[in-house]
């Protein structure tokens, strides 16, 4: 709870969009080695139950490389 940016999504109980995640201080550059994956971009979304936040759901890397805010 509170590391990386699925951490503060879940933590702050509130969802962001990250177009660069290297330029955000929120990322964990560690996700990278546990994923295996070079993360650039992401957005990460709190799920709640009766109020609590119970989960995070991110998702990352869009096909275009940006995810589309409208």
């Amino acid at each position: 709870m509170g590391q990386g940016l699925a951490g503060w999504a879940a933590k702050e109980g509130q969802g962001l969009i990250v177009p660069d995640v290297r330029a955000d201080p929120r990322f964990d550059p560690e996700a990278n080695q546990r994923t295996g994956i070079e993360i650039t971009a992401a957005a990460c979304v709190p799920i709640r139950a009766r109020g609590i936040v119970i989960g995070v759901v991110e998702a990352v890397n869009p096909p275009d490389g940006s995810f589309d805010v409208n």
